[in-house]
C-alpha cells in the first residue's frame, strides 16, 4: 500500500511511458501513420455530435419526471446502503444494482462514493 500511496507504481509506469515516447519520437519503435508510412493527405473532417438546447431541455425534463416518480425513500437508503458499504470491505455491486434499480441517477451514485472516498488526486512524481 505504501508503494502505491507514495507514487512509486505510478513514478514507474510514467518513466515508462517516458521511454516508449522517445523511441517512438526517434524512430527506433515503428508506428505505421505515425513515425513509418505517414501519409501526406489532410485527414478528413470528421462531424462531432453537439445536443442542442432542445435535446438537452428535453433530457433534463426526462430527468425530473424520473426523480418525481421514484419512491425517494428507497432511494435514499438505496444510497444509505451503498455508502456503509463503501466504508468497509463489502461488494459494492449488489448495492449500485439496488440503487439503479431505486433509479437512481449514476451521478447520486458517484456522489454517495466520493463522501466516503473523497475524489481522486493524481499524485505528482518526478
Amino acid at each position: 500500500m505504501h508503494a502505491i500511496e507514495d507514487g512509486y507504481l505510478q513514478g514507474l509506469i510514467a518513466d515508462e511511458a517516458y521511454r516508449v515516447h522517445q523511441e517512438i519520437e526517434s524512430g527506433a519503435r515503428p508506428i505505421v501513420g505515425v513515425n513509418r508510412f505517414v501519409s501526406e493527405e489532410t485527414p478528413p473532417e470528421i462531424a462531432t455530435y453537439e445536443l442542442d438546447a432542445e435535446g438537452r431541455d428535453l433530457q433534463l425534463k426526462r430527468l425530473a419526471k424520473v426523480r418525481a416518480e421514484r419512491d425517494s425513500a428507497t432511494a435514499k437508503s438505496s444510497l444509505a446502503a451503498l455508502s456503509r458499504a463503501a466504508e468497509g470491505n463489502d461488494n459494492l455491486m449488489p448495492k449500485l444494482i439496488d440503487c439503479a434499480n431505486a433509479y437512481c441517477t449514476v451521478g447520486e451514485m458517484v456522489s454517495a462514493l466520493k463522501a466516503v472516498w473523497g475524489e481522486f488526486q493524481q499524485p505528482v512524481v518526478f
